[in-house]
Formats: structure tokens, C-alpha cells, sequence
């Protein structure tokens, strides 16, 4: 029902623009994926399901004890060392080719 009333305001049809969807149409653009397993707003497969359907380069932090944006509250630093991590390598070239 949610989605049926958030989507006649809209005036959009959410199945246009989910994401599983599109994905891989930004390949190769790099994706960084985070999923809790313990995430009760999507099902812990999406982030899964997202990775499956991207192109490469990807990578996902899948954590089965974290909920819905936990990663960077409750793995704080670990979150700040793989975004850091994923940018330097992605938009500095940092330990592989840089990506145009």
C-alpha cells in the first residue's frame, strides 16, 4: 500500500527506477556496496542481488550482525578505512589503474 500511494504522488512507477534495474548500465563506473545481514528495511540478499547484477569494478561489505546503516556508526573505523580505501584506489588510482 506504501508503495502504491508514495508512487501515485510521485507520478513515478518505483519499478523504473530500482536500482537492481540499472546497475549494471554505470559499469565502469565503480559500485561500493554495504548490506547488513540483520537489516530489517531491505532484505539482507539485495546487497547480494545488487553485486550479482553490476558490472565490474564492484565490491560489496556484506556484515551479517549489522542493520540498515549501522556500517558507519557501529564499524565506524573500518567503514572509514574501506571508503577511504575504495576512493583512493577508484578516483586517485591508488594501487590500481585510474579510472577515466
Amino acid at each position: 500500500m506504501i508503495r502504491f500511494f508514495a508512487e501515485r504522488e510521485a507520478g513515478f512507477n518505483a519499478g523504473e527506477v530500482a536500482a537492481i534495474a540499472h546497475i549494471g548500465e554505470i559499469s565502469s563506473r565503480p559500485v561500493f556496496l554495504l548490506q547488513g545481514g540483520a537489516d530489517t528495511t531491505v532484505p539482507p540478499n539485495s546487497g547480494q542481488k545488487l553485486y550479482d547484477a553490476a558490472g565490474e569494478p564492484r565490491e560489496l561489505w556484506f556484515d551479517p550482525k549489522l542493520g540498515h546503516v549501522e556500517f558507519d556508526t557501529k564499524r565506524a573505523d573500518e567503514y572509514e578505512a574501506r571508503v577511504v580505501a575504495f576512493f583512493d584506489r577508484y578516483l586517485l588510482g591508488k594501487g590500481q589503474q585510474r579510472l577515466h
